[in-house]
């Protein structure tokens, strides 16, 4: 038994060894890093025309007389541009060319809002009864403001 571990001790000594050695005895080139030049690009020039973001208003008039089950609803009736998913028996997800779910930020007076069910079958949206909001507006930042 002692034999066994002496020979384990001596191999594992060995192993440092010649691990330390091997180190020691490679060139030093292969140990320096690479020194590489930058390169220098021509600056480029972009010209352009600034294109209007999607933006969209809601009024108070317009919500009574519109008469939404939600604000995901109130939306899809009156906003351009924007599509709505049905998530349940009266839950609309809004859509915004392409952008849903958490990528499109519902806010109550500055706060976030959150849906509380998986798979968003109730999304943020549906928790706001439109008769109780003094606005709806869409941003170009892609903010959903709703002011109480």
């Amino acid at each position: 038994m002692r034999k066994i571990q002496m020979s384990i001790v001596v191999f594992f000594a060995a192993l440092l060894f010649f691990s330390f050695f091997s180190i020691l005895i490679m060139p030093k080139d292969a140990m320096a890093e690479e020194k590489k030049e930058a390169t220098v690009l021509e600056p480029i020039e972009v010209i352009g025309e600034k294109v209007e973001l999607f933006s969209g208003k809601v009024s108070t008039e317009r919500i009574e007389e519109l008469q939404p089950t939600d604000i995901g609803d109130l939306l899809k009736k009156d906003v351009e541009g924007i599509t709505i998913i049905r998530r349940s028996g009266a839950a609309f997800d809004p859509v915004l060319r392409g952008l849903s779910k958490d990528r499109l930020n519902a806010l109550i007076d500055g706060g976030f809002l959150f849906g509380a069910c998986a798979n968003r079958m109730d999304p943020p949206t549906f928790h706001i009864t439109p008769y109780g909001v003094e606005d709806v507006e869409v941003t170009k930042d892609l903010l959903l403001k709703i002011d109480r």
